[in-house]
């Protein structure tokens, strides 16, 4: 995945269930922004585990789906309308 980058895993959903009243939309963007920060600087792999389909395809170089712990999709994150991904979604 990521070669000789450090590696950091972001669960986006898991801060969402910290907040009691929910994150405002503000700091969703800061959020966004700073794992852009975080991958332009190149030295280190994001891997994002997050449910809000348009939040992750923003971010997204590459996605993987999973169901039950199996692979149902995957590709290249510029793909992900083309691919219905969210086909893949259960609200």
């Amino acid at each position: 995945m990521c070669g000789s980058k450090a590696t950091r895993v972001i669960s986006v959903s898991t801060i969402r269930r910290w907040s009691r009243t929910g994150i405002q939309p503000s700091i969703i963007k800061d959020i966004e922004r700073a794992i852009r920060k975080l991958v332009a600087a190149g030295d280190i792999a994001i891997l994002l585990v997050e449910q809000y389909y348009d939040f992750a395809r923003s971010l997204a170089d590459h996605y993987v789906v999973l169901s039950r712990g199996e692979v149902v999709a995957k590709g290249a994150g510029a793909t992900m309308e083309q691919d219905n991904v969210r086909a893949h979604l259960a609200v």
